[in-house]
């Protein structure tokens, strides 16, 4: 079955079917920003979220990048540097929890756009209402996390490499690659366990441009290199080290890699005392000591390490992992997650097995290639659902494709059977048919 083929089949009741979906959109986005507004009216939940919210206000007090008044790059700086011009007009506190929505309802709208120019269909525009339902991202875009807008760049990156596949592939302008390059910056300064992610779409698209690669790849790393070198500068002044991305490497190598971690344990470890650095360390000098920490374990420990490797590889395929601040997560929050997540693989299995009804775009493999080795490159740390949860968006589009390929499925179906009982009925049904038509 061609695009075109099934934009036939669909499209024939296109307004009935696009008002539906425009009004469940506006439901559900509606109630992602109450929910959101409602988590914000108390205080932030997490260590995380306060952090990211005090360096915000240091930034619009004027005081810089800094955590308890000394420069840091403990955090990287996009989605810090995003909520400080908030706090600066004003609009300070938990409810900031509200652009986490925003950017999430975003992402939404860009996820329908992908799943229609998929399938050439409305009907794809599907993908935007289940993403505001699907219970990860609803848990994300309320709280300050910078998951929401990680979101919106993964699947940003993933819309021109779509938009090329439909365009033959063409050599990518200047202006286009050098968005792609800022694409990828900001998402590796937002979220640095998702550089990986963006390293393997720029290879990808650097690959899918025969004939204009030397071009792209300069436009392309010049201006992914100018934000991070810019950061990676501030730190070597205000640090004393040039710090790419952020000084959490290392003690996240340290949760990841000691003997009380399991594959889904999280941050909910002891510290081994070993790995604990002594108190007049600088910022740069513990990350240094947590990594030096991890790898003296790991070469210790090969046979444990690779065994707690592989834990964390699986665990990264997990529907649910349990929040580790006491009090938060239940029964019942699970088995949504669980059930929610097994739908969408159901959708993403049933999507490659109609391939031939709808042939796959080569970027929909490629990214679909990127979900699933996030897990080896994740698992060298450690691995927990709300870092997937960006990656999870690529599974959602490629369910509601393939619905999309059922429900044209369907009205072929319909249409074949309701021409055969034209065709083959009495005169007197044709002729009277033919009268009220």
């Amino acid at each position: 079955m061609t695009r075109p083929g099934i934009v036939a089949l669909v499209e024939d009741r296109r307004w009935r079917s696009s008002r539906l979906i425009a009004v469940a959109f506006g439901i559900a986005a509606l109630g992602l920003v109450v929910y959101a507004i409602y988590s914000g009216l108390g205080p932030l939940r997490y260590a995380d979220e306060k952090q990211y919210l005090s360096i915000a206000r240091s930034l619009a007090d004027g005081g810089g990048f800094s955590i308890h008044g000394r420069p840091s790059a403990y955090r990287p700086p996009v989605w810090p540097l995003m909520l400080s011009a908030f706090v600066l007009v004003g609009i300070d506190g938990s409810i900031l929890v509200v652009l986490s929505a925003v950017f999430m309802i975003a992402a939404a709208a860009l996820a329908g756009w992908i799943c229609s120019s998929i399938t050439g269909s409305r009907l794809g525009y599907l993908a935007s209402v289940i993403m505001l339902v699907y219970p990860l991202n609803v848990y994300t875009a309320a709280t300050l996390y910078p998951q929401g807008l990680a979101t919106l760049l993964v699947l940003a990156l993933w819309a021109v490499a779509i938009k090329a596949d439909i365009n033959g592939r063409k050599p990518l302008s200047f202006r286009a690659s050098a968005g792609i390059g800022l694409l990828m910056a900001c998402l590796s300064l937002a979220v640095p366990t998702l550089v990986f992610t963006a390293f393997l779409a720029g290879v990808w698209m650097l690959w899918q441009q025969r004939g204009n690669r030397v071009k792209f790849a300069t436009v392309t790393l010049l201006f992914f290199a100018i934000p991070v070198a810019l950061w990676a500068a501030r730190n070597e002044q205000q640090l004393g080290e040039p710090v790419l991305f952020s000084t959490t490497s290392g003690e996240n190598l340290v949760i990841g890699n000691n003997p009380s971690a399991t594959g889904s344990s999280g941050v909910d470890i002891v510290y081994p005392p070993e790995s604990i650095p002594p108190p007049e360390l600088v910022e740069v000098e513990r990350d240094a000591y947590f990594r030096d920490a991890a790898l003296t374990w790991i070469e210790n420990n090969p046979a444990e390490a690779a065994q707690l490797y592989i834990s964390k590889t699986l665990n990264y395929f997990a529907p649910y992992n349990k929040p580790t601040t006491e009090g938060r997560g239940s029964a019942l929050q699970m088995v949504v997650a669980i059930v929610a997540f097994g739908a969408v693989v159901v959708g993403l299995v049933a999507r490659i097995l109609l391939r031939h009804n709808l042939k796959m775009l080569p970027s929909e493999w490629a990214f679909l290639v990127v979900f699933a080795l996030n897990a080896p490159f994740m698992a060298i740390f450690f691995t927990r659902t709300r870092f997937r949860q960006p990656l999870d968006s690529i599974l959602i589009v490629e369910a509601v494709v393939a619905v999309v390929i059922l429900v044209a499925g369907m009205r072929h179906m319909q249409a074949a059977t309701a021409t055969s009982g034209f065709e083959d009925g009495p005169a007197h049904e044709r002729e009277v048919s033919e009268r009220e038509s």
